[in-house]
Parts: structure tokens; sequence; C-alpha cells
């Protein structure tokens, strides 16, 4: 008789308390998911970014349990923020395309000259600059629609995984939570 695994929950909170092992093998077990996410979402950016599939699996699995560690409670948690740490490399990687092209410099993108935000597949670097400068002015106040936006925006899930796989709440309620966020996003880009 085999023994059962461990679940991501329980992985979580002994790699949370420094267990190697247990960070070893929720590796192993979120691993695919996580690559299917960054390959989804990579296969939509445009030709020359610079960031790979296990790049950008790796830096986000770090990010949160590796020394530096955030606090995941569940799985749900855990995916939401692996969305979250991969916008933030993917953003940090569409600034330094863009600032590129305007000869270096950290300069912001204007939200005036970005596109309105129509298509979650968008992946011109200065659309994605705006989303996330807008994101991060929405985020106080309307945290739950910032994490539709991080879930299926920059991590290519779609609203029913996040439904039914991540948050675990209707999908009319992300649906409409997307929504939300899409006319607010308008909004604070307009």
């Amino acid at each position: 008789m085999s023994t059962p695994q461990p679940d991501v929950t329980t992985l979580l909170c002994l790699a949370g308390s420094g267990d190697r092992h247990a960070e070893d093998e929720l590796f192993r077990l979120v691993e695919p998911e996580l690559r299917r996410r960054a390959k989804a979402y990579l296969r939509r950016e445009r030709p020359g970014h610079e960031l790979q599939t296990t790049v950008l699996v790796d830096e986000a699995f770090v990010k949160l349990v590796g020394k530096d560690r955030t606090t995941c409670e569940n799985r749900s948690q855990f995916y939401a923020l692996a969305a979250k740490a991969m916008r933030r490399m993917l953003v940090d990687e569409a600034r330094q395309r863009a600032a590129a092209k305007r000869g270096g410099g950290d300069q912001s993108a204007p939200l005036d000259r970005v596109p309105e935000l129509t298509d979650p597949t968008a992946s011109d670097p200065l659309t994605k600059l705006a989303v996330d400068e807008a994101l991060k002015r929405l985020e106080e106040d309307y945290p739950k629609l910032v994490e539709i936006v991080n879930l299926h925006y920059f991590s290519g899930w779609s609203l029913k995984q996040i439904a039914e796989d991540i948050l675990c709440i209707p999908y009319t309620t992300v649906k409409r939570r997307w929504q939300q966020a899409r006319a607010r996003l308008r909004r604070e880009m307009s």
C-alpha cells in the first residue's frame, strides 16, 4: 500500500517552516501547472522577448518559497501569488524593452498613449506597463478584481479555471469581476 502524497497546502506549511524536502516536493507538484501557465503566456508575447518558460517558473517559485519567501496558506493563494510574481517579471521585461526603444532610462509609459485594453492577450510593452500602473492604483480598493486580472491577463488562466481550480467560487462571479476589472482598467488608463 502506497503512502498518500501530501497536497499543496500541507507542503506549503512544511516548506514555510524550512523543510527543504517539502519545498522540493512542492516544486515537483506545482511545476507542471506553473510551466503550462508560463508557456501559455509566453506564446502570446511578441517575438524577441527574452524571458524563457523555465526562468519564469523558477523565479516565481523562488519568490514564493525561497529565502525571502512569501507566506502562502493554501493552493489558491499560492497560484494567485505565483500569477502576481509572473506579472512582475513580465512587466519588468516589458519595461526594459520599452526603455530600450526610447533610448534607455526608466521612464513610465504615458497612459494617454496606451490603446484601450480590449484583448487580454495584448502583448505590447506599453500596454502591459499601462495595465500594471493601473492595477497598482486599483489594488488597494479592488484587490479581488486585481487578482482576477493577474490570473487571467498575466498568467493565462481561463475564467473557468480561475473559478473552479484556483478561487473555488462560482464562474459567474469570476466573469462579473473580470468585466468589472476591464471597465475599471479602461477608466484608469484613459
